[in-house]
């Protein structure tokens, strides 16, 4: 288990100035001694950028209320789906906030990313509920405690729940799934894809630039996706209890949207 703590850097007052600095606790894969097993399948460690992207979304909450990212005809919070969510800590947060939330990752890992959810979920005191490829995917407000919902999503494919979705996303979250070459179009296609139902949506992608080859606002081009606001780790972090946490490489936040 580890723990990360979030506290308002921005030094602006607004609506929300007095709310608690939340602290989440995030499992992860153990070995032995307790230590961490980095060798482990990645999506059951918490990586930099998901340190990153929770961070912004804790800012985000300070800057602005939630309810600005909400479509123009809900009255409901705002609803976050989470691409390859791994251990989950953005989305966890998110749902502390009071944020309707869906996880999701790639079939082949669901199981082992679960197990880890689920030990998260109870530290944190909220409740996991399982999503199948058949049932209508419906979020409904917090009301006792925080919720959220997992759900299996095979990059560049179709579960039947994703066409039947009564609950919508404003928010996309994704961590650190740009970091296979060989998976980089297959993500994409899922982003532009569900952005392109939802044009209100933006999608928050935190990227560890791990070669200068890559150029991450042409890969978005090629997938009808335009990269709006670009934001550097470096100040996100600055003056924040996570401010000491290990980047090995450039980390950016890309605001993205849909562009027909």
């Amino acid at each position: 288990m580890r723990l990360f703590h979030f506290v308002n850097t921005t030094h602006e007052q607004t609506e929300h100035s007095d709310k608690t600095c939340p602290a989440v606790t995030i499992a992860e894969q153990e070995y032995g001694n307790g230590s961490l097993d980095i060798n482990a399948d990645c999506a059951l460690y918490t990586w930099p950028s998901a340190v990153v992207l929770a961070q912004y979304i804790w800012q985000t909450s300070w800057t602005r209320s939630f309810n600005n990212l909400r479509s123009e005809q809900s009255t409901n919070p705002p609803v976050f789906w989470e691409l390859g969510c791994g251990t989950g800590l953005p989305s966890i947060l998110a749902a502390l906030l009071g944020a309707r939330v869906l996880l999701t990752d790639r079939r082949n890992i669901a199981p082992a990313v679960v197990a880890t959810l689920e030990r998260t979920c109870a530290a944190n005191r909220i409740t996991l509920q399982h999503l199948s490829d058949q049932e209508t995917l419906t979020i409904a407000p917090n009301t006792h405690r925080p919720c959220v919902t997992f759900a299996e999503l095979e990059w560049a494919s179709f579960p039947p729940w994703l066409s039947r979705a009564t609950t919508p996303p404003d928010v996309l979250l994704a961590s650190d799934c740009l970091y296979d070459p060989v998976l980089f179009d297959d993500f994409l296609c899922s982003a532009s894809a569900i952005l392109e139902s939802y044009p209100h949506a933006q999608l928050w992608c935190a990227y560890e630039n791990r070669s200068d080859a890559r150029d991450v606002v042409a890969l978005c081009r090629k997938w009808n996706l335009q990269v709006i606001q670009t934001l550097d780790a470096v100040s996100l972090l600055e003056g924040t209890p996570n401010e000491s946490f290990s980047l090995p490489n450039p980390i950016q936040i890309f605001i993205i949207a849909f562009q027909s």
